[in-house]
């Protein structure tokens, strides 16, 4: 039985499974999720907000907001059970524009979005994670940016997307040879396409790793990999901003909140509680090393996937990864991950990135999660929105990584469209959805990712073929 004819019977089962095992989106999951768990996060903002960002026909930028249950509709117990963890308050936001910030001297500039509450409250939506929502009844296909919105502070991070060099100049002719035997010897880890199983989620969230990541590999700790690199020829490759990168994650503090999410950490490339009971993920070839807040990063996809297993097991869920690592060690360069969820005749898919030589990082808060979870059943659900407002601000094209489901192609970013007016609430019906379907150019889906390029430009039922290999 090939790989689509398992996924029909399986798609023809869960259509037979008692709709009533669904449930919807409730306030106590919003508590639940905006815990901190292991104590990684960055701490919620005790006032939080959203926009789920997508471009009109018309090529307006436009921002939406969705209804979530939150701490107001919570009962007194539930609230008693979620201890000392904040459980923030959405609130409604008004006035969104794009805005491009300075980070420097030079001019580096970083996309994000301000807007105020209804009580005047300054908000910034510096966080964000790219999704693509799909309408098989329709045959639409809409790209969208979730931006996670927190009261604006004198000493706000917007984000930055300036990088860094990974290799020294004017390499020596012995430099470059060692150089080009090493990259030849890059590991790439991930490429499947993992159907996520209700039953084996239930299973795997209360299991405990009868081998931990380090024993895994080698019993070598993720800053060993990192030091190992550095006491080796390798380091005459490297850039000196490359380097001093890899050494201030060795000596991070791990009790100093921003230090410790560059604290580098054995990350999975396919999430422990997502896996079949009946595959192991410790394994070297589903590690890598990356910094915390990385692993963070894809925490928030990998937990959204986990309740809607658990709360809604008819639906259909997928997990990707594609990483690349930095020459032949274990240490992440490029990555990208993909969560895909499937209801009747809609999908959602959500994408996280890694690049190593962007010089900054975006730390991310748990209310992130438990309001993409919320978003993504109500985008599920069809459910209409709060509110619509044109976003004003400039023009801006930003380049930004994003994976397709199958052959991990580029999909873009849309560019926001200036308004010279105040924010206006769009009626609904002058927005019309975009009936084209973007046009998918099977190319590597990220820059210095050029040994994909002959990999993704063969046809897909090829490279579907190639990857189940």
């Amino acid at each position: 039985m090939n790989n689509k004819t398992k996924q029909q019977k399986k798609k023809e089962i869960f259509e037979r499974t008692d709709p009533v095992l669904d449930r919807p989106f409730l306030a106590n999951d919003f508590a639940w999720l905006s815990q901190n768990r292991y104590g990684r996060w960055r701490p919620n903002a005790p006032e939080v907000g959203h926009a789920v960002i997508h471009q009109a026909a018309d090529g307006t930028e436009i921002a939406e907001q969705y209804t979530i249950s939150h701490q107001n509709d919570l009962t007194e117990n539930s609230i008693n059970e979620q201890k000392s963890d904040i459980v923030p308050c959405v609130k409604h936001l008004m006035r969104i524009e794009a805005i491009q910030s300075p980070m420097n001297q030079e001019g580096d500039t970083v996309l994000c979005y301000r807007a105020v509450t209804e009580e005047g409250v300054p908000m910034i939506g510096s966080r964000a994670n790219k999704i693509e929502i799909s309408d098989m009844a329709t045959g639409t296909v809409e790209k969208a940016r979730v931006v996670y919105f927190s009261p604006e502070r004198a000493d706000h991070f917007y984000g930055s997307g300036k990088k860094m060099p990974i290799f020294k100049e004017n390499l020596s002719l012995k430099q470059l040879t060692l150089k080009e035997a090493l990259e030849n010897a890059v590991k790439i880890k991930g490429l499947k396409n993992i159907s996520i199983s209700p039953e084996d989620v239930a299973l795997r969230v209360n299991m405990d790793r009868q081998r931990g990541q380090k024993k895994t590999m080698g019993n070598r700790s993720a800053s060993d990999e990192y030091r190992r690199v550095l006491q080796s020829e390798k380091a005459n490759l490297l850039s000196p901003e490359l380097l001093n990168k890899l050494t201030e994650a060795i000596e991070a503090d791990l009790s100093i909140l921003t230090e410790s999410q560059k604290k580098p950490e054995w990350a999975h490339v396919y999430a422990f509680a997502l896996m079949l009971v009946s595959e192991n993920p410790q394994v070297p070839d589903n590690l890598v090393a990356a910094p915390r807040w990385f692993n963070t990063a894809m925490l928030v996809l990998e937990s959204t996937a986990i309740w809607f297993s658990l709360n809604r097991p008819n639906a259909l869920i997928h997990m990707q990864a594609i990483f690349e690592t930095l020459l032949d060690t274990d240490i992440l360069n490029k990555g990208a991950y993909q969560i895909s969820i499937e209801e009747q005749s809609r999908c959602i898919r959500l994408f996280e990135s890694y690049d190593l030589s962007l010089e900054h990082a975006m730390f991310r808060s748990p209310s992130d999660l438990a309001q993409l979870s919320a978003i993504s059943y109500a985008l599920l659900s069809n459910a209409l929105p709060k509110s619509r407002y044109a976003v004003e601000g400039q023009t801006i094209q930003a380049d930004l990584p994003v994976i397709n489901a199958m052959t991990m192609v580029p999909l873009g970013i849309n560019t926001i469209k200036t308004q010279t007016t105040a924010p206006k609430l769009v009626a609904q019906s002058s927005i019309e959805k975009q009936s084209e379907k973007p046009k998918m150019l099977l190319f590597s889906y990220m820059p210095g990712f050029s040994s994909f390029s002959t990999l993704l430009s063969v046809p897909r039922r090829l490279l579907t073929a190639i990857i189940r290999k």
